[in-house]
C-alpha cells in the first residue's frame, strides 16, 4: 500500500488528511506527503512520525520536501 497525499499543501490539512487515512495502510505501507512549503509548521509530536526527505538543493525549488510514514505496526 501506499498513499500519496499531493492536495493542498496547507499543514494543517495535511495532518488532518494523515489522520483520516493512516488506519487505510496495511503493514508495510507508506504514506507520502508532497510538496512541503518551508513556511509549514508541524507539531514536534506529527514530524517524529516522518522521516523528511529533501530534495530541494538539487532542485532549486523550496517545496520539494516529502514526509514519509512507514507503517510497521
Amino acid at each position: 500500500d501506499v498513499i500519496i497525499d499531493d492536495g493542498s499543501h496547507v499543514a494543517q490539512h495535511q495532518m488532518s488528511n494523515f489522520e483520516n487515512l493512516r488506519s487505510n495502510l496495511k503493514e508495510g505501507g507508506i504514506y507520502v506527503i508532497e510538496d512541503i512549503y518551508p513556511e509549514n509548521v508541524y507539531p514536534d509530536y506529527f514530524l517524529s512520525l516522518f522521516e523528511k526527505i529533501d530534495f530541494s538543493k538539487e532542485s532549486g525549488r523550496g517545496d520539494d520536501v516529502l514526509l514519509v510514514y512507514k507503517n510497521v505496526r
